[in-house]
């Protein structure tokens, strides 16, 4: 549907935390006689769902101490795994000064001085400590970062823990925490084409391809099709409501205005329409019916019966190249709110409703302009009201709506006098009319194309 929003992601850092524990087991028996056992460090994290960070390790440390105190280091791979970019990994402890702390006794393992780094020669004794190099050791303090990354690794950073122990060091199995923070942005979105950065992205769309893009004055999502001569036509009717209570911005940044526009009349949803010329020109008026769809059927019995409320030719679903959209007087189409002042004919306002970067078709061909005509030359009328231009039969509304599955109009921004502007005018037995002109105060169908 046209008015499904969509919501944009912003980069917010994510932080995730795991605590694992890190186990340095020693036994110490008099003289030369000793044993050892093995121990771990095992650690895992998930975000959901904008981003997924796992870190895992596995460390066992077996030591032999001695008199004059014994080095031992073990290397230990972390694993980290993400899909989300501009990663940092921080290894930290709860203190400063964090003790690996005997499970039977009260004896400690103190931690290397702070502020210095040690070789395996001159690591103090009874102490322990990390290596990001496996030469040069540091205490695990409150926060040691240990390094970023951003794509999806199996092996990703290799540390090494080590100790020096004397004899007196009681036996006994020595635990620390170490906790693991990873902060991540989350992964971007799929690609979003906006339509007001179409300079942007245009030229990777191929001829014939149809794209989804979104306008971002209101989130609305249409489809556009790249043109044989380099443009993009919305295969959609525009939707955009006219908002008169700030909420939307018209400028020359979202809109196809040179200044700020602050639109006097607001999209309507009741049949209330000004029924002149006079009025209709001096009103930017515009009427949205819902989100409705014509089905296809094509009307040729002349009678106008075809209405947007109750009407085998509309639907509440289908195809959404078929959607009404919102119907604009002139006034409204070109994004003014007097336009009585516009009467010679073939008076090229040059500004629209679309969003910026995109325009109405004008009447005539010429330098920096695309015409109605040109569309008509490049593709048969035969698949106007389908693949690829899906041109709705819509009809017109003037405070109900008339010939649904018979009629398609839609605006250019030429006048033609002072009551009438050029249109395309679209006829369901196949008949195109790329330069017609009719009443500006009715509300008509408006497709936007790239400039």
């Amino acid at each position: 549907m046209n008015k499904t929003k969509r919501v944009v992601f912003t980069s917010v850092a994510v932080t995730i935390a795991t605590v694992g524990m890190l186990n340095i087991a020693d036994s110490i028996y008099a003289g030369t006689s000793a044993s050892a056992a093995t121990s771990g460090l095992s650690m895992s994290a998930t975000i959901t769902p904008s981003a997924t960070i796992s870190l895992s390790a596995d460390v066992s440390l077996d030591v032999v101490p001695s008199a004059n105190g014994t080095f031992a280091s073990s290397g230990v791979t972390v694993n980290a795994y993400t899909n989300s970019s501009n990663c940092t990994v921080t290894m930290t402890t709860a203190s400063d000064d964090m003790s690996l702390t005997s499970q039977t006794t009260d004896s400690v393992i103190g931690p290397l001085e702070a502020n210095t780094t040690y070789t395996s020669g001159t690591f103090l004794t009874d102490a322990w400590g990390y290596s990001l190099d496996g030469t040069n050791f540091s205490r695990v303090s409150a926060s040691n970062q240990i390094g970023t990354f951003d794509a999806t690794t199996a092996s990703w950073k290799t540390l090494t823990f080590a100790t020096k122990l004397t004899q007196a060091t009681k036996p006994g199995t020595y635990t620390g925490t170490v906790t693991f923070v990873s902060t991540c942005d989350p992964p971007l979105p799929p690609a979003v084409n906006y339509m007001q950065n179409v300079s942007s992205w245009i030229g990777n769309v191929s001829a014939g391809e149809e794209i989804e893009v979104v306008d971002s004055r209101d989130g609305n999502t249409y489809t556009a099709l790249k043109l044989t001569n380099g443009h993009m036509l919305m295969t959609q009717n525009l939707d955009h409501d006219i908002k008169t209570d700030g909420s939307v911005t018209y400028n020359s940044t979202t809109t196809d205005i040179s200044s700020a526009w602050s639109p006097s009349t607001a999209t309507t949803t009741t049949t209330t329409w000004a029924n002149s010329s006079n009025n209709g020109n001096n009103i930017p008026q515009s009427y949205d019916p819902g989100d409705l769809y014509w089905n296809g059927t094509l009307d040729s019995d002349w009678d106008g019966d075809g209405t947007l409320s109750n009407s085998k030719y509309i639907s509440s679903t289908g195809d959404s190249h078929y959607h009404v959209g919102n119907f604009y007087s002139w006034t409204a189409a070109v994004a003014m709110n007097d336009s009585s002042s516009y009467t010679a004919d073939g008076t090229d306002v040059d500004q629209s409703i679309c969003p910026a970067g995109w325009t109405l078709p004008t009447k005539t061909t010429g330098t920096g302009k695309v015409s109605w005509n040109d569309i008509y030359s490049a593709y048969s009328s035969a698949t106007w009201y389908s693949s690829p231009l899906y041109f709705t039969l819509a009809g017109f509304w003037y405070g109900s709506s008339y010939y649904v599955g018979l009629y398609g109009y839609w605006w250019s921004r030429e006048v033609k006098s002072s009551s009438n502007a050029y249109l395309l005018y679209v006829y369901s037995d196949g008949y195109v009319s790329p330069s017609s002109y009719l009443t500006r105060y009715y509300g008509r169908s408006v497709r936007c194309i790239s400039r």
